[in-house]
């Protein structure tokens, strides 16, 4: 597998990187898009995130990767 770090954008509430994906023994299968999301305000310790805003601004984020990249794939994650 290779991975190539594309790009990355941050505000205060979400990290977003973008890499490219590909098989290097199957180059036939092309590659993928992967966006991964980090969400910064749900600590370690509680068990919902510290903002609810935050987190609606976090899923519109993703839905909006989502409509535009339909062949991309998401990865989300906290902490």
């Amino acid at each position: 597998m290779e991975v190539e770090f594309l790009s990355m954008s941050a505000d205060e509430d979400v990290i977003t990187r973008l890499f490219r994906v590909k098989n290097v023994t199957r180059v036939q299968e092309g590659q993928l898009v992967v966006c991964q999301f980090q969400f910064l305000r749900w600590s370690a310790y509680r068990d919902v995130p510290d903002s609810k805003k935050a987190f609606l601004n976090l899923l519109a984020q993703v839905h909006k990767w989502q409509r535009e990249c339909g062949e991309g794939r998401t990865v989300v994650h906290c902490l």
